[in-house]
């Protein structure tokens, strides 16, 4: 054949495909007499319609709007003329941002949307059957009136759709093919010449049938013969992804998570070779708690291999910003659920469409028993091309997991096309090292899942010429046969930054400072339930597994970054809400559990950090109409200031000496005359000096100057003001609420001006002047602590944010010179190249950190302490943390129905602390991790005495680069878990022990199984530690 009819017959061949779907039905009968309802947006039962409010309903009908549910009822009886024949329904009722969820007689049958639009019933119609038909149809979120146009009863002609199924991959297959591929000539004639001998003289009729299904029995066994002469396989998995709470909210999730659950468990009845996975528990819990029927089916379907758990986590988090506790949490938890309900160990991570993943993962995996993890959004880096598809993921403790990413440009919703078969391949970037790839195909984001046609694809294209084949297998298979067969597997090591979405470390702030405040909530509540047991053997099963799950839910992809509508913020701070006040309830009952007695004249302390700690905490009493001093335990005073006196309440500024893991009682003693204390501060609008410092403040409420008084340093290079407030146009070209652009440095802002300044506090242990800045819109308040026994200077800032897509920095250019900075993560630190040598380092214009960033030479170095901020960059000597912006949320240009232009986000009032911590030495030898501990995590305080001493240390670790993360009650059995890590990078033998009489040490992984008992040495157990290693003991008591 020659080359030149191709396009000619290839045109030809699309016709004819696109004649032939319009005769995949034998018959069709509309149904009519139809009732409708509104209903409130969650209802998500029948029964809770009022049966007053049924209207009837004319076709096509108007319905919809914002937000809007509205229900359909039919009740009729098929047709004679479908008896003993398939039967199914068509669906013309809904328009590309609405869905529905299909019930009849009594039984979910599947969703409804835009791809999903017919529904199967019967393979053979029983006589006098009659139907009554329930559709529960939201219109999302966009303000348009749909139509309920039309439903209808058909009769599927399973011959002619397999038939325009085959032709139709086949043609495509050829249409993708080089000129050059040695089958495509002969294949295209084969198919046409088949095709001639359709009769399209009377298209429909019984005639046109047969000829059609006469040439698909021929091209069948011609390609029956044939096979991909690729030596590849692509494994295809049916897949939903769920965005837990996105455009709609979690009760909206609900809903979407029993049409898409349906809609698979239909597939799997008609197509006995269907394999769906489908991660997150929370969205199984969903379906649980609120679709029984369902979660009973999937039960069965995963019994029988069809359905299968994917993924460890929780829900699918966002991997920058949640702390490693709450990475380790998302996995126990997730692994768990799948264990207890499914009996099912799942040992990979399915994070497809996560904005980059910190290295501090591949631990965290491994130490939880996952050793597989797939991801696909990398693929979407808008500089440098990610060079592997299948490598070693490598974290900063040297742990390695077996990655996949693929290259799709549809990501994870492919529809397994062959163009989406030839491209999976053709990005390929391991085809010498392993020949195996994984496509997951199904409508997602908003769910939805496979369809009929992208079932029927997986048919046709098994081995077909052109094409790489398709194995049947389940991920868990092709992750263990993957890795079996590959060799030479290149290693990525350090973290899979993202090069996109850069914005999602910043916007919707005031989440971000709830979950870090949540965080740390539930970290003190299980010290102070640890605390209650090792002290009292009090082993009442007291579980925090409920308010962990709210603060692991929120910290899913698009809730925490804060790329949701605003209606998911308020379901999430309500959440916040619920862990904070249920965190102080375990929190006081364990005091009085301990034996804290009321006393409005002491005070105990609680240090939940493990070393000893000496900084000023803030008290709120009762107004004291006497003058005071503190004493402890052993009548030594207690250094403390005067704040203020109002309201019928004094404020103090305490300074405890507690040691780690301790409490310690102090008592409130009336006095003749008011104490003296020494005071080493100066503190004036001009500036501030303590035994650390000497700090002048311009005019413009900046510091002009910074002098080491030590070392006679100027900290602040020379000319350049710090504690600069800077503000840039911040309107990115796509994904509003994701993105910032790097061109934001070009479009700089002078909107704040400083209008005020005061001295608010000048000692003895801490002085403050307070400074005001404004905007036409916005205010900030700003207070510059500087403290006698500490190096921190704490800019404690309130502000009243009004603007609209501004974004909001903080600038110190230091007087430093180093070729990289560090940055904490998770469980450790990184580091990151302060130049831009290349495009790598260019992309990572803003960049994740968790609670400081550090700059230092051989001898000297400055910190950025922070309390709830997770963007930032340090490019040079110039280190600047990001403080906020104010996107239209989600985005106005896509998804463009969902912007709410009248609400940007992050408007209101915003409490954050960061710190400048100027230090001798680098940050190791400065102790800044400590530091930042102590900023995140204050002393806490309870009116009251305990009447036993707890001066002691629970624990102690000998090592100060330790830093126990958490301190709990095990989650089964009897026992403390205590969770450590190395934050210094370095190898160690470290000397464990406890004040109380312990009866055995187990080492554990983070899903709290025993590796090994440790046997006691001397006094103690000495535990090995590699650098950054998570370390996970559980202890019995005597």
């Amino acid at each position: 054949m020659s080359l030149q009819n191709t396009p000619f017959l290839l045109n030809k061949l699309r016709k004819q495909v696109t004649e032939i779907k319009r005769f995949l039905d034998l018959q069709q009968h509309s149904l009519h007499d139809w009732k409708f309802s509104d209903a409130k947006h969650s209802v998500i039962s029948i029964k809770n319609i009022d049966e007053n409010h049924w209207q009837e309903c004319h076709l096509p009908h108007l319905w919809g709007g914002y937000n809007k549910t509205t229900w359909f009822h039919c009740n009729t009886t098929i047709p004679n003329r479908f008896i003993n024949q398939a039967l199914a329904l068509s669906f013309d009722i809904i328009d590309e941002f609405s869905e529905a969820l299909l019930i009849v007689n009594g039984e979910i049958i599947q969703g409804i949307d835009r791809n999903h639009t017919e529904a199967w019933l019967f393979d053979k119609t029983p006589p006098n059957r009659r139907l009554e038909i329930f559709i529960e149809a939201h219109s999302g979120h966009n303000d348009d009136l749909q139509q309920f146009r039309n439903v209808s009863l058909i009769q599927p002609d399973e011959s002619m759709r397999s038939f325009y199924f085959t032709l139709k991959n086949a043609v495509e297959v050829v249409a993708g093919m080089r000129d050059s591929h040695p089958q495509r000539a002969t294949i295209l004639e084969t198919i046409s010449t088949f095709c001639s001998g359709i009769d399209w003289r009377n298209p429909g009729s019984k005639e046109f049938r047969d000829s059609c299904i006469g040439a698909h029995r021929r091209i069948t066994r011609i390609f029956d013969q044939k096979s991909s002469e690729i030596d590849a396989t692509v494994t295809p998995v049916g897949h939903a992804h769920i965005d837990v709470a996105w455009l709609w909210t979690f009760d909206e999730t609900k809903r979407k998570c029993a049409r898409t659950f349906s809609t698979a468990l239909q597939n799997m009845k008609k197509y006995p070779e269907f394999h769906f996975i489908q991660s997150q528990p929370q969205l199984y819990e969903f379906i649980k708690d609120a679709y029984p029927d369902i979660y009973e089916k999937i039960k069965i379907k995963i019994q029988n291999g069809q359905w299968e758990p994917v993924g460890g986590m929780w829900v699918e988090a966002d991997c920058n910003i949640p702390s490693g506790e709450s990475l380790v949490r998302q996995i126990f938890y997730g692994k768990k659920f799948f264990r207890d309900e499914f009996d099912i160990d799942v040992q990979n991570l399915w994070l497809p469409d996560v904005f980059g993943y910190s290295p501090a993962l591949p631990q965290i995996l491994l130490k939880s028993e996952i050793y597989y993890f797939f991801t696909a959004k990398i693929a979407w880096n808008d500089i440098n091309q990610f060079p592997y598809s299948t490598f070693m993921w490598q974290g900063i403790d040297g742990s390695q997991v077996f990655s996949h990413l693929t290259f799709l440009k549809n990501l994870y919703n492919s529809e397994l096309a062959p163009a989406d078969l030839k491209e999976a391949w053709e990005k390929y970037k391991q085809k010498e090292n392993n020949a195996s790839l994984l496509l997951s195909y199904g409508f997602g984001d908003g769910g939805g899942g496979p369809t009929t046609a992208h079932i029927e694809n997986a048919r046709c294209l098994e081995n077909f010429p052109g094409l790489p084949k398709l194995k049947r297998q389940s991920v868990a298979e092709f992750f263990e046969n993957s890795q079996e067969n590959s060799n030479d597997i290149p290693i990525w090591s350090g973290e899979l930054y993202l090069e996109y979405h850069r914005g999602t470390f910043t916007t919707q702030a005031r989440t971000k400072w709830f979950n870090r405040k949540c965080e740390i909530a539930l970290r003190e509540s299980e010290f102070f339930l640890a605390f209650e047991e090792i002290v009292l053997n009090n082993t009442a099963a007291i579980s925090l597994e409920k308010e962990w799950k709210l603060l692991l839910l929120n910290q899913f992809h698009d809730i925490l970054p804060g790329s949701s509508i605003p209606e998911v913020y308020e379901d999430a701070e309500l959440n916040y809400h619920k862990i904070l006040k249920s965190s102080h309830k375990h929190i006081s009952e364990s005091c009085r559990n301990l034996g804290l007695i009321p006393d409005p004249l002491a005070l105990t302390f609680f240090n939940s950090l493990n070393w000893r700690r000496n900084e000023p905490v803030e008290v709120r009493l009762n107004e004291l109409p006497y003058l005071i001093h503190l004493q402890n335990e052993r009548q030594s005073n207690i250094p403390f200031q005067i704040l203020s006196v109002e309201n019928g309440k004094t404020t103090l500024l305490v300074q405890p000496e507690i040691n780690g893991l301790s409490a310690q009682s102090v008592t409130i003693v009336p006095q003749v005359k008011s104490p003296s204390f020494k005071n080493n501060l100066r503190v004036s609008e001009h500036d501030l000096q303590n035994k650390w410092y000497k700090i002048n403040l311009n005019k413009s409420g900046q510091i002009s100057q910074l002098i080491d008084r030590q070392s006679g340093k100027e900290i602040i290079h020379q000319g350049a003001p710090a504690n600069v407030l800077q503000t840039f146009e911040d309107a990115p070209t796509s994904f509003e609420a994701w993105d910032i652009d790097n061109d934001f440095m070009h479009k700089p802002l002078s909107l704040f001006k400083c209008t005020e300044r005061t001295v608010l506090e000048t000692g003895p242990l801490r002085g403050c002047v307070q400074f005001i800045f404004k905007s036409k819109k916005s205010t900030i308040q700003q207070k510059i602590h500087i403290y006698r026994d500490s190096p921190r200077i704490d800019f404690a800032t309130t502000i009243d944010w009004h603007e609209q897509r501004v974004l909001l920095k903080v600038l110190f250019p230091v007087n430093l010179k180093s070729e990289s900075a560090t940055f904490d993560i998770q469980y450790g630190n990184i580091e990151r190249p302060t130049h831009r040598n290349t495009s790598w380092e260019t992309a990572r214009f803003e960049v994740p950190v968790h609670k400081w960033m550090d700059i230092s030479e051989a001898d000297y170095g400055v910190a950025i302490l922070n309390d709830s901020k997770y963007g930032c960059d340090i490019i040079g000597n110039k280190m600047r943390l990001t403080l906020l912006r104010s996107p239209y949320p989600p985005d106005p240009v896509e998804p463009w129905r969902s912007v709410q232009y009248d609400k940007p986000t992050d408007q209101g009032e915003h409490h954050f602390v960061y710190s400048l911590l100027p230090h001798q030495g680098d940050w190791r030898s400065a102790d800044v991790p400590r530091r930042a501990y102590e900023l995140n995590i204050p002393i806490t305080t309870h009116a009251g005495r305990l009447p036993n001493a707890f001066a002691e240390p629970l624990f102690t670790l000998d090592h100060k680069n330790l830093i126990i993360e958490a301190i709990k009650k095990a989650e089964t059995g009897a026992g403390i878990i205590l969770r450590f890590y190395d934050s210094a990078g370095q190898r160690g033998a470290s000397k464990f022990d406890a004040g109380k009489n312990i009866k055995s040490v187990f080492l554990c992984n983070l899903l709290e199984e025993t590796i090994c008992e440790l046997d006691p040495v001397n006094d103690g157990w000495h535990i090995d530690y590699k650098p950054y290693e998570i370390i996970t003991l559980k202890i019995l008591f005597s």
